[in-house]
Protein backbone atom coordinates (compact mmCIF):
# COMPACT_ATOMS: atom_id res chain seq x y z
CA UNK A 1 0.00 0.00 0.00
CA UNK A 2 3.00 2.26 0.44
CA UNK A 3 3.60 2.13 -3.31
CA UNK A 4 0.06 3.41 -3.86
CA UNK A 5 0.67 6.30 -1.47
CA UNK A 6 3.53 7.41 -3.71
CA UNK A 7 1.13 7.64 -6.67
CA UNK A 8 -2.06 8.91 -5.04
CA UNK A 9 -3.08 10.22 -1.63
CA UNK A 10 -5.61 8.15 0.30
CA UNK A 11 -7.76 9.54 3.07
CA UNK A 12 -6.94 8.58 6.63
CA UNK A 13 -10.23 6.68 6.76
CA UNK A 14 -9.26 4.52 3.79
CA UNK A 15 -5.81 3.83 5.19
CA UNK A 16 -7.28 2.82 8.54
CA UNK A 17 -9.93 0.67 6.82
CA UNK A 18 -7.23 -1.18 4.88
CA UNK A 19 -5.16 -1.69 8.05
CA UNK A 20 -8.24 -2.94 9.92
CA UNK A 21 -8.89 -5.52 7.22
CA UNK A 22 -5.33 -6.74 7.67
CA UNK A 23 -4.18 -6.23 4.09
CA UNK A 24 -0.42 -5.71 4.20
CA UNK A 25 0.12 -5.30 0.47
CA UNK A 26 -1.91 -4.73 -2.66
CA UNK A 27 -2.69 -7.47 -5.11
CA UNK A 28 -1.51 -6.93 -8.70
CA UNK A 29 -5.09 -6.09 -9.71
CA UNK A 30 -5.32 -3.43 -7.00
CA UNK A 31 -1.90 -1.98 -7.83
CA UNK A 32 -2.96 -1.46 -11.43
CA UNK A 33 -6.63 -0.54 -11.07
CA UNK A 34 -6.76 1.79 -8.06
CA UNK A 35 -4.50 4.53 -9.51
CA UNK A 36 -6.40 4.37 -12.81
CA UNK A 37 -9.77 4.70 -11.08
CA UNK A 38 -8.48 7.58 -8.96
CA UNK A 39 -7.28 9.43 -12.05
CA UNK A 40 -10.80 9.21 -13.51
CA UNK A 41 -9.89 6.67 -16.17
CA UNK A 42 -12.35 4.16 -17.56
CA UNK A 43 -11.27 0.80 -16.20
CA UNK A 44 -12.28 -2.74 -17.10
CA UNK A 45 -10.98 -5.42 -14.76
CA UNK A 46 -11.19 -9.15 -15.33
CA UNK A 47 -9.45 -11.41 -12.84
CA UNK A 48 -9.91 -14.55 -10.79
CA UNK A 49 -12.02 -14.76 -7.66
CA UNK A 50 -10.00 -13.58 -4.68
CA UNK A 51 -7.75 -11.32 -6.72
CA UNK A 52 -8.84 -8.13 -4.95
CA UNK A 53 -11.22 -6.70 -7.55
CA UNK A 54 -13.84 -5.62 -5.00
CA UNK A 55 -11.42 -3.56 -2.92
CA UNK A 56 -9.84 -2.24 -6.14
CA UNK A 57 -13.26 -0.76 -6.93
CA UNK A 58 -14.40 0.14 -3.41
CA UNK A 59 -11.42 2.22 -2.29
CA UNK A 60 -11.52 4.56 -5.32
CA UNK A 61 -15.32 4.82 -5.13
CA UNK A 62 -15.13 6.04 -1.54
CA UNK A 63 -12.13 8.28 -2.21
CA UNK A 64 -13.78 9.93 -5.23
CA UNK A 65 -17.00 10.42 -3.27
CA UNK A 66 -15.13 12.09 -0.42
CA UNK A 67 -13.28 14.31 -2.89
CA UNK A 68 -16.55 15.36 -4.51
CA UNK A 69 -18.03 16.29 -1.15
CA UNK A 70 -14.91 18.26 -0.20
CA UNK A 71 -14.94 20.10 -3.54
CA UNK A 72 -18.61 20.96 -3.19
CA UNK A 73 -17.98 22.20 0.33
CA UNK A 74 -15.07 24.33 -0.91
CA UNK A 75 -17.23 25.73 -3.72
CA UNK A 76 -19.89 26.69 -1.20
CA UNK A 77 -17.31 28.37 1.02
CA UNK A 78 -15.93 30.26 -1.99
CA UNK A 79 -19.45 31.34 -2.91
CA UNK A 80 -20.02 32.37 0.68
CA UNK A 81 -16.92 34.58 0.51
CA UNK A 82 -18.04 36.09 -2.81
CA UNK A 83 -21.52 36.92 -1.56
CA UNK A 84 -20.44 38.25 1.79
CA UNK A 85 -21.95 35.32 3.64
CA UNK A 86 -25.49 35.65 2.36
CA UNK A 87 -27.69 32.79 1.32
CA UNK A 88 -25.34 29.85 1.60
CA UNK A 89 -25.10 29.10 5.30
CA UNK A 90 -27.95 26.57 5.38
CA UNK A 91 -26.62 24.74 2.32
CA UNK A 92 -23.12 24.72 3.74
CA UNK A 93 -24.37 23.40 7.07
CA UNK A 94 -26.32 20.67 5.31
CA UNK A 95 -23.28 19.69 3.25
CA UNK A 96 -21.06 19.65 6.33
CA UNK A 97 -23.55 17.39 8.10
CA UNK A 98 -23.70 15.08 5.08
CA UNK A 99 -19.91 14.86 4.90
CA UNK A 100 -19.63 14.17 8.62
CA UNK A 101 -22.30 11.46 8.36
CA UNK A 102 -20.58 9.80 5.38
CA UNK A 103 -17.22 9.85 7.14
CA UNK A 104 -18.86 8.46 10.30
CA UNK A 105 -20.55 5.65 8.34
CA UNK A 106 -17.31 4.83 6.55
CA UNK A 107 -15.17 4.72 9.68
CA UNK A 108 -17.88 2.85 11.60
CA UNK A 109 -18.02 0.15 8.91
CA UNK A 110 -14.35 -0.60 9.40
CA UNK A 111 -14.96 -1.34 13.08
CA UNK A 112 -17.75 -3.84 12.38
Amino acid sequence: WAALEQKVALSDGSKEFIRTLGFRKMTPVQAIAIPLFLSNKDVLVQACTGSGKTLAFLIPMVELSLRAVREAKKDLLDLDDETGGTGTSSARTSLEQQQEQEEHNYTRSKKA
